[in-house]
Formats: structure tokens, C-alpha cells, sequence
């Protein structure tokens, strides 16, 4: 019965990863085509300093979405979590 029960789980777990990474998207082949979630815009301080726009900045705008569900993305050094 153990061994059942740990086979079984190796297989669930062998499964899961398979999935998850048949689930990454490739940016250098520009995938994902569509995204859905909740899209935000907002005002970074963009040159000379790049902290604050109130301290003389240059405006610059920018959109922000937050996904709906998480997803894995591969092929850009953007996708580098670690960076």
C-alpha cells in the first residue's frame, strides 16, 4: 500500500511539472497574443533622476496589468525572475 501510495504521488507530482512548464509562454516568439486582467496606469519620474516628478523629473507614463492568474514566461532577460 506505501509503495502504491508513493508511486501514486510521484506520478501527480511528475504530471504537475510536465504541465507547468507546457504552460510557459516564449516572448521571443510573442506569446502570449492576449492577456487579460486589471490594467492600471501611472506616472514614473523618468530623466534626470528618475525617483520623483515633484522634485523635477520628466513624467513618464506607463500601464500596469495585473493578471488575473499567474503565468510563466521564458525567452526575454525581462522574464529573468532573479533580475
Amino acid at each position: 500500500m506505501k509503495t502504491y501510495a508513493i508511486i501514486s504521488i510521484a506520478a501527480a507530482a511528475f504530471a504537475y511539472a510536465s504541465s507547468t512548464q507546457a504552460a510557459c509562454y516564449d516572448l521571443s516568439k510573442q506569446q502570449p497574443s492576449r492577456l487579460s486582467g486589471h490594467l492600471t496606469h501611472r506616472i514614473f519620474g523618468g530623466p534626470p533622476e528618475f525617483e520623483d516628478v515633484q522634485k523635477g523629473d520628466t513624467p513618464e507614463p506607463g500601464y500596469i496589468i495585473k493578471l488575473d492568474h499567474p503565468i510563466c514566461i521564458t525567452g526575454d532577460d525581462f522574464a529573468d525572475p532573479t533580475r
